[in-house]
């Protein structure tokens, strides 16, 4: 039994570093500051603000492989401030995905007051955070 747990904790454990790796690649990083992503990228947002959510699914099961649920939740500060890549909150909730083939039973992380590259999540389906102030699991 000791050792079930030992391994669950140790796969939570490892799925949450690369979580927070995907996230925070770049958080301490002082003199990166949120920047435009461009006319082009903010037109693609302004018309379809969803494209964010749809992106960062497919950019979480680039690392997640297999889930048996990945949700993402976004929480906006208003359009103008999603269409810059700048989000209240994140949160990723998942069950019974692999990363580097570790078996995870749950994970539930939350990310507060994004700033996103909106153009490597548009253009690259990578998720790469300028900023951000809170993460919570």
């Amino acid at each position: 039994m000791r050792k079930i747990i030992y391994q669950r904790k140790k796969q939570l454990i490892l799925f949450l570093i690369a979580t927070l790796v995907l996230f925070c690649n770049q958080l301490y990083a002082e003199h990166k500051l949120p920047v435009s992503a461009g006319a082009d990228v903010e037109a693609r947002i302004a018309s379809d603000t969803s494209i964010i959510h749809r992106k960062l699914i497919k950019s979480m099961k680039k690392i997640l492989i297999d889930p048996a649920t990945l949700t993402i939740n976004i929480t906006e500060f208003s359009k103008e401030e999603t269409i810059k890549g700048h989000l209240k909150r994140v949160e990723v909730f998942t069950s019974n995905g692999s990363v580097d083939n570790l078996i995870l039973n749950t994970a539930d992380i939350d990310f507060e007051d994004v700033w996103l590259d909106t153009r490597k999540l548009l253009e690259k389906e990578e998720i790469d955070p300028v900023k951000m102030n809170n993460i919570n699991m």
